[in-house]
């Protein structure tokens, strides 16, 4: 690990001298207690995702005092959870919920733990997963590092820099690789099985020039330093970056443009929820108003009246970079506005998910292999002739097959998080039956079969060999929706809320469901096209909120 630098020092030598605070035996940490928080700054970030954490990054480098906020915990690799108890104990849900065995609405609730690394944020007609910690959705994302298309970034929606010149982008494409170290999954591992059957679907369905292994920020191979000097491993191949990898091989914004923001001398600040922004009148500036969890309120404030959740501000003299994601930023900005801050009448409009869609190949005829195990139960790395793999290795992508950019999608195999292996064959059993007939496939003996595969993922695990849920394919599919939604402020609560689709957006997801249902035929399982249909009142699931 390298040496923090002060604020003011401007070389752009890395010192490596001394190492990250240490914790007792707990990985290192690099935020602060935030009863440490100066009373002003030059910059204030909230938000330590991609954005935020380049933000301070750069602000940092270019020796600005900086002040990040971020309303979740600091976790390293080792302190992610594994389990469905463990991951059930990080999880918080917002949003508007529809009453149970009622078409009525319901009411905004939030519940679970607020400091959570799972935020789920439930809204009407669409549900958004996103991270909740020092990192962001870096911290739990799929880890591929996929440019924009030409033909996408060419359309009205964007501004004329980037619409009449989309190569505009590349020199900043090329810093965020030289930083992240994005490659494909290395044909000297071992082969998964998951990615070879989706190429073999590919090849069935005469779309294998549509194939291929997008680049990830994984590190595959040698151990050692990253690009920001934090010492990283070779993935263990278990399929659990979606709720947080432990073997330390995730390139998230925690090991690199926060771990530089603070080596250049950043402040971090971690539990700390921002709630609104204000002009400072009188004396230039911002101020960023913000509550601390309960858990970081380390007897600051003893001896007054203050207490957890009391609101308290910090002064940025230059300039606030609003980092906290899609729908946190949103929420900000939108009480920033109610409070006097003036802010654009579009803020809350056009929301996107992204037009992502989740679904299941379930029961196929073939070995899958994408039910995340982690390496503490797995054993050796690998070593183990049967890896998973990371969730993502391959995609077919289907942008450049129209010729309207707005149908285009990409599908890419996935895999489910050992912490919620166990949740597949009921999800299964609610959307298809006991044991459904699966598509292509007919006769007496392998329905049969089927039925042994599904009692035996019953018996004895997600795990076992020979079972239906062993033998399931996830499938994330990405394309475009009319960003029509909209996010609003009720009783201080964010509220989402998605239009039915339209009759265009219908057709693009017949085409893609028509695709996924002829690549599942193909290899006798059954389409689950949405297998939180029931869970969730048939709201759409993204994990790519956008807006």
């Amino acid at each position: 690990m390298y040496h923090r630098l002060s604020s003011n020092n401007t070389s752009r030598e890395w010192e490596q001298e001394k190492p990250c605070p240490r914790t007792n035996n707990h990985p290192p940490r690099i935020s602060k207690p935030p009863r440490l928080i100066r009373p002003s700054y030059d910059c204030v970030v909230i938000g330590s995702g991609y954005g935020g954490a380049i933000a301070a990054s750069r602000m940092a480098r270019a020796g600005q005092s900086v002040c990040l906020l971020e309303r979740g915990r600091e976790r390293w690799p080792g302190e992610y959870p594994e389990t469905l108890s463990h991951a059930a104990r990080q999880l918080s849900v917002s949003g508007r919920i529809q009453r149970a065995f009622s078409s009525r609405r319901g009411g905004n609730i939030r519940c679970g733990n607020a400091g959570g690394m799972y935020h789920v944020v439930v809204g009407e007609g669409q549900t958004a997963v996103v991270g909740n910690g020092l990192g962001g959705t870096s911290l739990i994302n799929s880890n591929v590092f996929l440019e924009a298309d030409a033909a996408t970034l060419s359309l009205d929606m964007w501004p004329p820099e980037i619409r009449n010149n989309p190569k505009v982008l590349d020199e900043y494409y090329q810093k965020a690789r030289n930083v992240l170290e994005p490659q494909p999954y290395p044909a000297t591992l071992p082969s998964l099985k998951k990615t070879e059957l989706l190429h073999r679907q590919a090849q069935t369905l005469g779309l294998e020039k549509h194939f291929y292994k997008p680049p990830q920020t994984t590190r595959f191979q040698h151990a050692g330093p990253n690009s920001c000097g934090v010492p990283m491993r070779p993935s263990t191949l278990t399929g659990q970056d979606t709720t947080g990898v432990n073997d330390g091989s995730k390139t998230t914004t925690l090991v690199t443009y926060l771990a530089d923001a603070w080596h250049w001398g950043a402040d971090i600040f971690c539990q700390c929820e921002v709630r609104h922004v204000q002009e400072a009148h009188g004396r230039g500036g911002y101020n960023v108003h913000y509550t601390w969890r309960d858990e970081a309120w380390d007897g600051f404030g003893r001896g007054t009246k203050a207490t957890p959740g009391t609101l308290l501000h910090v002064h940025a003299r230059r300039a606030v970079f609003f980092g906290a994601g899609s729908l946190g930023t949103t929420e900000i900005l939108l009480r920033s506005r109610a409070l006097g801050l003036p802010v654009s009448d579009d803020v809350g409009r056009g929301m996107s998910g992204n037009g992502d869609m989740l679904a299941f190949g379930y029961n196929c005829d073939y070995d899958v292999n994408a039910i995340g195990r982690s390496a503490r139960r797995r054993g050796s790395r690998i070593a183990d002739t049967d890896p998973v793999g990371p969730t993502i290795t391959a995609t077919i992508d289907m942008r450049d097959a129209t010729d309207d950019p707005l149908h285009g999608f990409v599908i890419q195999e996935g895999t489910v998080p050992e912490a919620l292996a166990h949740l597949v064959q009921p999800i299964a059993h609610l959307q298809t039956g006991l044991c459904p007939s699966g598509q292509g496939t007919s006769g007496l003996v392998r329905r049969m079969r089927r039925l042994g595969r599904v009692c035996r993922s019953r018996l004895l695990g997600p795990h076992v060999r020979s079972g239906a849920v062993r033998r399931t394919q996830v499938f994330l599919v990405m394309s475009h929706d009319t960003a029509q939604g909209t996010m609003r402020l009720e009783h201080d609560m964010p509220t989402l809320r998605f239009p039915p689709a339209t009759a265009d957006e219908g057709l693009r997801e017949q085409a893609v469901h028509a695709l996924l249902s002829a690549a599942v035929a193909s290899v006798g399982g059954t389409l689950i096209r949405n297998p939180c249909a029931k869970l969730w009142g048939n709201r759409r699931v993204t994990v790519h909120p956008l807006g």
